[in-house]
């Protein structure tokens, strides 16, 4: 055996010591630290990373701003069909006439099912003297509008977007999880390599050391002591390289747990860890039973459908019964001796009716292609 033979087979035992006996432990610590001072040092557990996580992270504050925005936007198409109160009053004076002025209000109630009911109580002044009425009125639609589901569409749309996204924000929060555990294992491993790298950098100066004195005399030949030398360049750059790693790594999980880029965290995280075992299709059933993709895309299909019938519905003309009653008097009070009724038909519909048609033939559309989505997505999953 030469020199040459000898020293690379004890540089790379060297290296297989220096691999062996890195302790892992059951726990691994990994501090995140932008600057010297530990004064203000904090150190948590994995688990109360995550729970910190799922409190502070600011992506899913923003989810949680748009479930509340979307839930006041149901509360206000919901309050469409709540009893309304509307004061009118109106003064005014021409050339021809002295003052006049009117005070009321209208009461209007719109059911669920499209008819609308509305009582305005008046009491006017004007050349004619004191008047006092009061008006009762029913908009019935006999065909389009007509019913539940396609009154209250704003609102089931609306329940529908509220619903979608509580479902994004639990997805969204299974994904901050499992991105804080990535990268906090990340930060393990970077921290792993960068002892590992190290140590065996000591090992290859205390090599660089020998080589020079067998160097010196005569034993090896200078082309050996440069490639000593190369190697060491080349495990200090992958230090270089590691930290670099390690300091993105620990930034990253600061920016999920909502931290100050500046300050010093230790997070403990436990690396050993338990074989799962499982069936293939019991995976599969339990992933099809779970998934909250599968549920998104389950409701967007009854969405869907509900535009479709809602769209066929609009195919019909527009035709509403009207009934109107009055009762007045020319006194202040409400003693009114006078009434009227007045029934009428009322349509403003288009007779093509493109627009209409074209609606429908898209809500098809979209109808099948959330069937399709949804078969997408169980092959996905699968």
């Amino acid at each position: 055996m030469t020199w040459q033979q000898f020293w690379i087979k004890f540089a790379l035992l060297s290296s297989l010591i220096c691999f062996v006996l890195i302790p892992l432990g059951s726990f691994a610590k990994v501090g995140m630290s932008t600057q010297e001072d530990s004064s203000t040092a904090e150190t948590m557990t994995l688990e109360h990373a995550i729970q910190l996580a799922l409190e502070q992270n600011r992506s899913l504050q923003h989810s949680q701003l748009s479930i509340q925005s979307k839930s006041l936007s149901l509360n206000s198409q919901e309050s469409a069909f709540d009893i309304k109160v509307i004061p009118t009053s109106a003064i005014g004076y021409t050339s021809d006439e002295n003052e006049a002025w009117r005070v009321g209000a209208a009461i209007t109630k719109k059911t669920s099912f499209g008819v609308v009911a509305s009582v305005i109580p008046e009491i006017s002044n004007n050349d004619d003297g004191n008047n006092t009425g009061i008006g009762a009125s029913l908009s019935i639609p006999l065909l389009r509008g007509l019913g539940e589901q396609y009154v209250r569409d704003n609102v089931y749309s609306s329940r529908f977007s509220l619903e979608n996204s509580k479902l994004d924000f639990y997805k969204q929060q299974d994904s901050v999880v499992l991105h804080v555990v990535n990268s906090v294992y990340q930060s393990v491993q970077f921290q792993q390599k960068k002892n590992y790298l190290n140590k065996q950098l000591i090992h290859l100066k205390h090599h660089l050391a020998l080589a020079k004195l067998k160097e010196k005399a005569g034993v090896i030949s200078a082309i050996d002591l440069y490639r000593a030398e190369i190697r060491i360049k080349e495990v200090q750059e992958e230090i270089t390289r590691t930290d670099e790693l390690f300091s993105n790594s620990l930034d990253e999980v600061k920016e999920l747990l909502a931290l100050p880029i500046t300050g010093v965290v230790t997070i403990t995280a436990p690396v050993d860890f338990k074989p799962f075992e499982a069936v293939e299709e019991d995976v599969i059933e339990i992933a099809l039973a779970n998934r909250i993709e599968l549920n998104q895309n389950q409701l967007a299909i009854i969405e869907a459908k509900r535009h479709l019938a809602v769209s066929k519905n609009n195919l019909l003309p527009q035709l509403d019964l009207n009934i109107g009653y009055n009762k007045f008097g020319e006194k202040v009070l409400f003693d009114l001796p006078e009434d009227s009724w007045t029934v009428s038909l009322s349509s403003d519909t288009d007779l093509f009716r493109r627009v209409e048609k074209n609606n429908y033939e898209e809500s098809r559309i979209r109808y099948r292609r959330s069937q399709i989505e949804l078969e997408e997505m169980k092959d996905r999953i699968i």
